[in-house]
C-alpha cells in the first residue's frame, strides 16, 4: 500500500527513531505510581485540556506502547529518565517480514535484525550513540524521550468531545506531522489534502487520565483502502528493567555506515 513509505533501509530506522527516545537523560528515578483503578477525583476538564494532560507523564514516566499500522508494527517499554528501553518492531516488505529488536541501557546500545548485512544479520550490534548521526532517524520522531511519537499525534489533534467513561474524540491533522510518523507516504497528504486536514480520532484515556489508547484511519490513494491505525499505552509507572543480550558483536565503521544511511 503506498500509504507506507519506501524504506530504504527497511526497519533499521523503525528500531533507530525508537532508540532515540532513550536519549533523555540519566539522574535518579523519579517514577511516578500507576494507575489505581479507581475513578479518577481530578477536576472535570475541557476535552482539549483533557487530551493534553493525557501526555504529560510522557518523557518522565516509564510505559509501555504498542502500534499497529497494517504490517507495520511497533512494541517496547521505555523510561526515558533512566535512558532505558525495549523495542521491537516489525514490517512486511515485498511479503518478507523483516524484524528488528532493540535494547537500550544508559548509553549501551543493542540492536538485532533479521534482514541485513552478512556481518550482523541476526546478531546482536553493540552501537555507541555518539557515533550515530542525526540523518540516521531523520524518518523518526522529534521528541526523544517520546518513541512512539504521541505527544507530536496529540499536539495536531483538535478534540471536540469527551464522555464520562474517558472517550475523547475529534479529528487529526496529518498534514501538520506527516514527516513524524514512519507509517506514512507523505504523497498521502499530497494526493488527498481535504481529507488529511480533519481525520476523525477517539483516544482512551484510563482511570488516572493518562492515555491508554488511540485509533484513526489514513486514507488511502490510487483505490487503496484506509489503513486502521491503533496504539495502545499501559503499565504507567512500571520500572523498565534491561538485559544485555551476551556475545554482542561492536559496531565497525561499516556497521555505523549502514545505520547512519551512508552505504
Amino acid at each position: 500500500m503506498r500509504t507506507f513509505r519506501k524504506l530504504g533501509a527497511a526497519v533499521v530506522v523503525t528500531v533507530t527513531l525508537a532508540l532515540a527516545g532513550a536519549c533523555g537523560g540519566t539522574g535518579e528515578d523519579k517514577t511516578a505510581a500507576g494507575s489505581s483503578g479507581k475513578p479518577s477525583t481530578a477536576p472535570s476538564l475541557s476535552p482539549a485540556d483533557a487530551l493534553t494532560a493525557s501526555v504529560k507523564d510522557i518523557g518522565s514516566t516509564p510505559y509501555a506502547f504498542s502500534l499497529k499500522a497494517d504490517t507495520f508494527k511497533l512494541t517496547g517499554s521505555v523510561d526515558a529518565t533512566n535512558s532505558k528501553l525495549l523495542v521491537n518492531a516489525s514490517m512486511e516488505i515485498l511479503t518478507v517480514e523483516v524484524a528488528t529488536e532493540g535494547r537500550v541501557d544508559g548509553k549501551d546500545w543493542f540492536i538485532k535484525q533479521s534482514q541485513g548485512p552478512d556481518a550482523f544479520e541476526n546478531k546482536w550490534v553493540h552501537l555507541d550513540p555518539a557515533k550515530l548521526k542525526e540523518g540516521s532517524v531523520a524518518f523518526g520522531v522529534e521528541d526523544v524521550k517520546d518513541p512512539a511519537g504521541i505527544k507530536a499525534l496529540v499536539g495536531a489533534m483538535t478534540a471536540t468531545e469527551k464522555t464520562a467513561d474517558g472517550t475523547i474524540k475529534g479529528t487529526l491533522d496529518l498534514a501538520k506531522i506527516e514527516d513524524v510518523l514512519l507509517y506514512v507516504d507523505p504523497t498521502v497528504v499530497m494526493d488527498v489534502p481535504d481529507k488529511v486536514k480533519a481525520l476523525p480520532f477517539q483516544a482512551k484515556l484510563d482511570s488516572s487520565g493518562r492515555l491508554a489508547g488511540l485509533t484513526f484511519e489514513v486514507p488511502g490513494t490510487d483505490g487503496d483502502p484506509a489503513t486502521p491505525v491503533a496504539y495502545a499505552f499501559t503499565d504507567w509507572g512500571k520500572a523498565v528493567a534491561v538485559e544485555k543480550p551476551a556475545g554482542a558483536i561492536e559496531a565497525t565503521d561499516e556497521i555505523y555506515k549502514y545505520f547512519n544511511l551512508e552505504r
